[in-house]
């Protein structure tokens, strides 16, 4: 896909929907419903380029799951003795590196349902 790609990527959009309870029971082998649980996304989804994200946490973390997505760097690179990685890690960086830089600061937006108090969100 990149090999061919034309475009930069500041000239494309990224959704990224991290959610501790959002799936889609059309991808639980064996269950069979009759209409689309998720037809938006499923509509945004089938008219440009989209894929899944493994996530290696389950039953919350998803902190983490949030600075691995934007940053690249896995938890299982630090310490086994780090817990939350905005709150540990994060501010002892001297550079953060994130998907979000290959964009303008004014096209950057990130939306979350709790507030950005919780594990240094707002800084980071």
């Amino acid at each position: 896909m990149n090999k061919s790609r034309t475009q930069d990527i500041s000239d494309q959009t990224i959704i990224y929907i991290l959610s501790e309870s959002l799936a889609n029971p059309n991808r639980i082998s064996g269950v069979n419903l009759s209409m689309e649980p998720l037809p938006n996304i499923d509509n945004i989804k089938g008219s440009t380029t989209s894929g899944l994200m493994h996530s290696d946490g389950y039953g919350g973390g998803i902190a983490n799951m949030e600075f691995q997505t934007l940053t690249g760097l896995p938890l299982s690179n630090f310490s086994a003795s780090v817990s939350i990685l905005y709150s540990e890690v994060a501010p002892k960086m001297l550079i953060f590196p994130s998907i979000s830089d290959s964009f303008q600061n004014k096209n950057r937006y990130v939306m979350h349902p709790s507030g950005s108090s919780n594990y240094n969100r707002y800084n980071v």
